[in-house]
């Protein structure tokens, strides 16, 4: 990215990613970091060689031609007592805030918000987008650009769309972490000694024949599912269970979270 100055706000662990990402086609000298703890400073430097490094957040939006922010929640109202803005791009990946509560603390319409994952590391995330009504052509050309390093992207069409997909995308790879290390755990009570890596070579074996054949996992469930079998014994238990509630419940849970957390 020729000549595209970038601020990253926020070096926690999505931060973090996103200027692991930055760095493989953007000059490291045109990265702006900073940190909230200014003892902690060195650490940046050292991570990340060739990124300007400095010690507030200003100053390092002031240097750059959109700033990506990327803190927690609760951060933003102390981030935005101290920070101005002067024609950048502002693109927000905070978690719940809308567009409303953007605009009224950070003072600027200039904005795109955008839902991703830990997967942007490797260019393979699934991003979701959505720009203000407001933003500059030039400033969402920019935005563009950057997240299109990170891999594929859907534009939403309302906040409540981005919500959703912040579940979907953000937080779905650790529920389902979550909900297959149960499995190897279930594996390992049996006595499998390979349960994590034979688990995650049938999710990778299911994955790919789902995607390479255009089959569902309705289609695929169905030709497991053989009456008297294996697989239906261990099914009708977890239907017993109330599994796909618990599923459905845990996940409106998270949708319910994201938008607390616009308070």
């Amino acid at each position: 990215m020729d000549k595209l100055s970038i601020a990253v706000v926020g070096a926690g662990k999505l931060g973090r990613l996103i200027i692991h990402r930055l760095l493989t086609h953007v000059d490291p000298a045109s990265i702006h970091l900073c940190r909230k703890d200014p003892n902690r400073l060195g650490e940046l430097a050292q991570e990340f060689p060739g990124c300007r490094v400095h010690t507030n957040a200003q100053a390092a939006v002031d240097r750059s031609g959109v700033a990506i922010l990327a803190v927690k929640p609760p951060d933003l109202g102390p981030l935005a007592a101290m920070l101005g803005f002067n024609g950048q791009a502002v693109l927000s990946l905070i978690t719940g805030k809308s567009f409303g509560t953007l605009i009224s603390t950070l003072g600027t319409t200039n904005l795109v918000r955008a839902s991703t994952s830990i997967l942007l590391e490797t260019g393979s995330a699934q991003t979701t987008w959505m720009a203000h009504p407001q933003v500059e052509t030039h400033s969402l050309s920019v935005c563009l650009r950057i997240m299109k390093e990170w891999g594929e992207l859907t534009e939403a069409q309302t906040e409540h769309d981005l919500a959703v997909t912040i579940v979907s995308s953000g937080a779905l790879p650790g529920i389902l972490a979550t909900d297959l290390l149960d499995y190897v755990y279930a594996l390992q009570a049996l006595g499998e000694q390979n349960a994590e890596q034979k688990t995650l070579r049938t999710l990778k074996v299911l994955c790919e024949q789902c995607l390479e054949k255009n089959c569902s996992l309705e289609s695929k469930v169905s030709q497991v599912k053989t009456p008297g079998g294996i697989t239906i014994a261990a099914t009708d238990v977890l239907e017993q269970a109330n599994h796909q509630t618990t599923i459905a419940e845990a996940l409106q849970a998270s949708l319910s979270r994201v938008y607390e957390l616009d308070g």
